[in-house]
């Protein structure tokens, strides 16, 4: 058993039989990388200290949420079951947002102050399991709404 709410990192890399994450807030995680874990399910809540996050092949992964901005350096590839997504600042960039969009369970989108293009948040309409969705401080035009 681990307390993974005092760890500093996270390095998960190619473990495809390791299929749950326990005690998922990691609050205190400065550097993030799981990569080559299809089979991980769970949430994943990390803190305001992340400086580093890679996410590639994490297809079951059920929640990402970052209670601080994305890191200037995220990586996110291959989370196609995600189904809560929350994420901050102006580091989202339009392949962190495509990426989401391969979510085809996602239910709750929350993207605060994004720095997206409206012609990105007009792409919004794609998630058709959408229940609930945050943008403060996006720029929405009529045409997105």
């Amino acid at each position: 058993l681990v307390d993974t709410n005092r760890l500093d990192s996270v390095d998960l890399i190619d473990q495809p039989k390791l299929n749950f994450l326990l005690g998922s807030a990691t609050q205190a995680a400065q550097r993030v990388r799981i990569v080559g874990c299809p089979n991980l399910t769970g949430h994943l809540i990390l803190g305001r200290d992340l400086d580093s996050l890679e996410l590639r092949d994490v297809a079951s992964l059920e929640t990402l949420s970052i209670n601080g901005p994305v890191p200037a350096n995220t990586v996110l590839e291959g989370l196609r079951n995600l189904e809560v997504a929350e994420l901050a600042g102006e580091n989202i960039r339009e392949e962190h947002f495509d990426a989401l969009l391969q979510c085809k369970a996602m239910r709750e989108l929350t993207l605060a102050i994004p720095n997206l293009p409206a012609a990105t948040l007009r792409k919004i309409g794609q998630f058709k399991a959408l229940t609930v969705l945050n943008v403060p401080g996006a720029q929405i035009d009529d045409d997105v709404v």
